[in-house]
């Protein structure tokens, strides 16, 4: 629950719409993975190089 308190915090929203949107990230997730698309995250460095890491979900 103090992750939880501590994500709504971060946006000044409220435990129930962080709730929410928890759960339309999750909806988006599985439904790009059973679309059979991957997830991934594009870091940028201080020298505007990119590096992509592909995020593995399991189970």
């Amino acid at each position: 629950m103090e992750v939880l308190r501590l994500l709504a915090s971060r946006r000044a929203a409220s435990v129930t719409e962080t709730i929410r949107r928890a759960i339309s990230v999750l909806q988006f997730v599985e439904d790009e993975v059973a679309k059979g698309n991957k997830l991934a995250v594009v870091e940028t460095d201080e020298n505007g190089e990119q590096r992509v890491r592909e995020i593995v979900l399991m189970g």
